[in-house]
């Protein structure tokens, strides 16, 4: 009974997101991530773990960068998914275009 209480808390984060729905598509994983990061003003560059069923095991910040680049290594970016035992990973990333105005 106290095991699936611990599995039911990990599934739910601090935020009320419910972390057993599968997350198999591009589109899911905006929808879990986009609001977030859209509004940060710096490169961030994260990545969701998940399990064998596509369900989020955990989520990572693997680069915080300057306002137009963040840099990783691979091994940064693979090291929580081997930590975790994940089956799969998602990268997300928000690229901020600076926008140049050209007078004539």
């Amino acid at each position: 009974m106290q095991l699936a209480a611990c599995i039911q808390a990990r599934r739910t984060n601090g935020q009320g997101k419910n972390l057993a729905r599968k997350i198999d598509s591009p589109e899911l994983v905006n929808e879990f991530f986009g609001a977030e990061m859209r509004a940060l003003q710096r490169e961030s560059l994260r990545v969701l773990l998940l399990d064998t069923r596509y369900r989020l095991l955990e989520t990572q910040e693997i680069s915080l960068g300057s306002v137009n680049e963040s840099i990783a290594h691979p091994r940064e970016v693979f090291r929580p998914a081997l930590l975790a035992a994940a089956y799969a990973l998602s990268l997300c990333t928000i690229i901020h275009r600076a926008i140049h105005s050209k007078q004539c």
